[in-house]
């Protein structure tokens, strides 16, 4: 009864984020309020009426700092819009505090998993199902490159086994589906907001590990468990992102163009000679790309999940008026209603009072 009390405004909410976001793009300030209010009120009355619940309050405020700064972290790293993080951070408002067994501290990692595993799974069938031999093959060598691959196993052996060992102390479970959702974020962070080169950082760490744990290092069990790891990350940070820029863009005229569309193919001052801007491949989560070139590449417009401003559009069909654009089209990013994952995961997060992996591991 006491779950019920929270899962049916979690839905009525859930449903009107679904709509708004389907149909504006917008998650509305105004309905996280309402749920930030809704949250305290229930938890208010948990509290008051069922004072053995109060056992649970430091959990439930530990899960509520983690939330921020995770909602906040994924934001600045550009790997999720402001209106998805304050999404995220007014749903983990809304987890029952009974949920918060001794331990289980961080239920908001849970939702993350929850929210995100089935993202990526989606998104992998249905490229599979729609693009083409030729798009495959492409995005496949574009994965599978050998320094991208050494690249990833020195921040496997060093920077990650630093960071989970420091994240074991605090009580998250580790498995291969969290170790690569972790190894996706954490490097698309560390990457955004660390100005030096990290690479000279991935290779002391991982030289350092092999130094203080080569007996863990090497052996068959590890060998194994880091394949597995590199396969599933590679697929899902190169595989899956190169070849969504085929199945989730569109082309569009630069005539058609409106403020709130996202590029796929960002416009940047060309450095050929006669030619004045060039398009240049924006992956998903190149908004991160992109800052990350600033100083080397000079786009013309805004590069962020808000899209294009009112100024970024009058501006490039300007210079195509002008004819400095020699192109009449770019790609576009589809738009996704993240707010459908992030609702699937707190319902799957509240059902099953952990996340769907461990929950089918203990399950079989």
């Amino acid at each position: 009864m006491a779950l019920l009390l929270y899962l049916i405004p979690i839905i009525v909410f859930g449903l009107i984020s679904i709509y708004t976001d389907m149909k504006k793009s917008i998650i509305k300030n105004h309905l996280i309020i309402a749920m930030l209010v809704t949250a305290a009120a229930l938890h208010a009355y948990q509290l008051i009426f069922l004072p053995e619940l109060q056992t649970f309050l430091p959990n439930l405020m530990i899960n509520l700092g983690f939330s921020l700064m995770v909602g906040i972290l994924l934001w600045i790293a550009q790997i999720w819009p402001a209106g998805d993080a304050k999404l995220f951070i007014a749903y983990s408002t809304l987890l029952p505090p009974e949920l918060f067994t001794p331990g289980n501290h961080f239920l908001s990692f849970e939702f993350l998993i929850n929210t995100f595993v089935p993202v990526f799974f989606a998104m992998f069938i249905f490229l599979m199902f729609t693009s083409k031999r030729s798009e495959i093959k492409k995005s496949l060598k574009f994965t599978f490159n050998p320094y991208t691959m050494f690249m990833v196993i020195l921040v496997l052996l060093g920077f990650m086994w630093f960071i989970i060992r420091a994240i074991s102390f605090i009580g998250i479970f580790m498995n291969y589906f969290i170790m690569v959702i972790l190894l996706f974020v954490i490097i698309e962070i560390f990457n955004k907001l660390i100005p030096i080169n990290m690479e000279y950082v991935y290779v002391f760490l991982a030289a350092l590990r092999l130094v203080i744990d080569y007996r863990a290092v090497f052996t068959f069990g590890y060998v194994y468990e880091l394949v597995v790891i590199i396969f599933a990350y590679i697929v899902l940070r190169y595989f899956i992102i190169d070849l969504g820029f085929y199945g989730f863009t569109v082309p569009k005229k630069i005539e058609d163009l409106k403020p709130g569309m996202c590029l796929a193919e960002g416009i940047a001052e060309s450095k050929q000679g006669g030619v004045n801007f060039e398009k240049r491949r924006l992956l998903f989560f190149s908004i991160l790309q992109a800052l990350m070139e600033r100083g080397k590449v000079k786009y013309i417009h805004n590069i962020s999940f808000e899209g294009l401003s009112q100024e970024d559009v009058e501006k490039i069909k300007k210079l195509r008026k002008d004819g400095k654009i020699p192109f009449d089209e770019v790609m576009v990013h589809v738009n996704t209603p993240f707010a459908v994952f992030l609702f699937v995961g707190i319902i799957l997060t509240v059902t099953l009072q952990t996340n769907f992996i461990l929950y089918l591991k203990n399950l079989l």
